[in-house]
């Protein structure tokens, strides 16, 4: 039985026809280099990928350039690898389109070879991956900041567990020695320090509390909240403060003005490092308090310096953030705002960095966002 021409040519049709929906379905172009003469063919899936309003032939070197900075390079490396030791490859990259969006890509391509063994050309699919990529990266930053989340209530589960252990065991041992006192004055004296041990613990409590208190509030509305508005409500609440160590409190948030975060964290964070910043000024100089804001990558980034006694990192680095953790003789130490802080900057996302030389001052860079 023959087939017609019309006939061959009416499949030939439907077959590309097919082809085309199926790509456009799965969001998929399929390219072909040829080795020689470096000619790149792309089926017409492509346009819709590089959201070009109409056809446009693209050399290899172009289509590396539609990738972000910093993915053109995998690209690069990836054709030549396959083009010179016949290596193929499957990789995730950003892609730019005509029309200024980025997506992710699933760029892939193998090399073809002739009887010879010789590599003749270049096969491979371009694939529009953006909503599942960008599912995938949500899912693992969520996966991420729960695996944190875990690590710091394991944390304060080991901290609640020690401390109050220490505290019951000391007024078990007060209470043993004040059944066994053989006079008033002796009940007297251990009386006192049992008394002294339950203040330390009554405190102790507290602090955890706050800590508690930390987490609880992750749920709490974010809203905009204006820097400058923020920090000039905490000068005014520490301006006795202030005053008293003649501080020169200098700041600027003309770089990036407002953030949407939880009111009562930022408040903390900013009371809790100005704080800091004057207890522990140097005593043989005027304390000079700077804090700025500016923008990294998209996130939101808050610097806090001061002039003051400065903090020995190399003996103390690893203890900086750590409860009850304190490196000066200063009235009224507990260790435990800092502690708060990276809790509160941590638990939404963010980050400190700590930078610290002794009589010299110290730096907080927290990202906030």
């Amino acid at each position: 039985m023959s087939v017609s021409s019309d006939h061959n040519f009416s499949m030939h049709n439907v077959y590309h026809y097919a082809n085309y929906e199926v790509g456009k379905i799965a969001k998929m172009a399929i390219w072909e280099l040829d080795i020689c003469s470096m000619s790149l063919s792309f089926s017409k899936n492509s346009y819709d990928i590089f959201e070009l309003n109409v056809p446009a032939s693209l050399s290899i070197n172009e289509l590396i350039s539609f990738f972000e900075p910093a993915h053109c390079m995998l690209a690069d490396d990836a054709i030549e690898e396959a083009i010179n030791n016949g290596k193929p490859f499957d990789l995730e990259l950003c892609l730019r389109t005509a029309q200024n969006t980025v997506i992710w890509t699933r760029f892939k391509g193998s090399a073809i070879t002739d009887a010879y063994g010789k590599h003749i050309s270049m096969q491979g699919i371009l694939q529009d991956i953006d909503k599942c990529k960008k599912r995938e990266i949500a899912l693992q930053s969520a996966l991420s900041l729960a695996n944190e989340r875990n690590k710091r209530l394991q944390n304060f589960a080991y901290i609640v567990s020690h401390n109050l252990r220490t505290h019951t065991g000391n007024l078990q041992s007060m209470v043993d020695m004040h059944n066994h006192a053989q006079t008033m004055t002796e009940r007297n004296e251990i009386f006192g320090h049992i008394q002294s041990v339950s203040d330390s613990l009554n405190l102790t409590v507290k602090d955890l509390e706050e800590v508690v208190k930390v987490q609880a509030e992750i749920s709490s509305d974010k809203k905009i909240i204006k820097f400058e508005t923020a920090f000039t409500n905490i000068l005014r609440a520490l301006s006795n403060n202030i005053e008293e160590a003649d501080a020169i409190i200098e700041y600027d948030f003309s770089r990036c003005t407002a953030i949407n975060y939880i009111p009562a964290y930022l408040e903390s964070i900013l009371q809790n490092l100005l704080t800091n910043a004057l207890k522990y000024r140097h005593p043989d100089r005027q304390p000079i308090i700077k804090c700025h804001t500016y923008l990294k990558n998209k996130h939101i980034c808050l610097i806090f310096e001061d002039n003051g006694l400065g903090i020995n990192m190399a003996r103390h680095g690893n203890d900086v953030f750590g409860m009850y953790k304190t490196f000066h003789n200063k009235p009224g130490s507990q260790g435990i705002g800092l502690f708060i802080t990276r809790n509160q900057v941590e638990s939404l996302g963010g980050s400190i960095k700590l930078e610290s030389t002794v009589n010299e001052g110290t730096k907080f860079t927290i990202m906030l966002t």
